[in-house]
């Protein structure tokens, strides 16, 4: 594996992780506006 095909996987393994928790917050938001207006 040369640098640069690491360099990819690690940024596209922490783009990966960043959208999982976007996601993860943005579900967990969702379910508090509705807790909250329901």
């Amino acid at each position: 594996m040369t640098l640069n095909e690491l360099n990819a996987h690690l940024i596209s393994t922490i783009h990966l992780k960043s959208n999982l928790n976007t996601q993860f917050l943005n579900n967990i938001h969702s379910k508090i506006l509705r807790y909250f207006y329901q």
